[in-house]
Parts: C-alpha cells; structure tokens; sequence
C-alpha cells in the first residue's frame, strides 16, 4: 500500500490511502529510520504493508514503513512529467 504522510500523532504517523480512502497508523520512528533522516513531514509518500485494524480509532494499523519521496514526485511520474 502506498500513502503519503498526512499529520504526526501521538499515536504515531498517519497515512492518508487515496485509493482506500481510509488512513493509516505507522511508528514514527519505523519511518524516520527508513527516510535516512529524522526530517518527516507532511507530504511524503509511505510504502507499508497493512497487518491489522483498529477498531477503536477506525485505522489500518502499518507496519514495515518505508519514506519513498515526495507526493507531488509521485503525481510527476504518473502525469509523466506533465
């Protein structure tokens, strides 16, 4: 699954999933590990795999995150570059 880093919560880091519609919980410090630096902010995209639900808070619970760039790098390589 691919999302792109909403807000950073208490809870963690939340993803926003366009193609679900839902959002995501991943470990802050997972994704910092993965990014190369401590630098996350809004708007970068995040691969990870779903393992679970919260019911309580109504989020995929992510695991195994990983920093893969910027969303607008994303809509560049689908747009192809337009």
């Amino acid at each position: 699954m691919i999302g792109y880093l909403e807000v950073l919560y208490p809870h963690g880091v939340i993803v926003s999933i366009p193609h679900t519609k839902a959002l995501g919980l991943a470990d802050y410090d997972e994704c910092a590990a993965h990014a190369g630096h401590r630098s996350i902010h809004k708007g970068l995209l995040i691969e990870a795999t779903v393992s679970g639900y919260d019911e309580v808070n109504f989020w995929l619970l992510l695991e195994e995150p990983r920093v893969r760039g910027m969303l607008l790098s994303l809509i560049h390589d689908i747009d192809g570059g337009a």
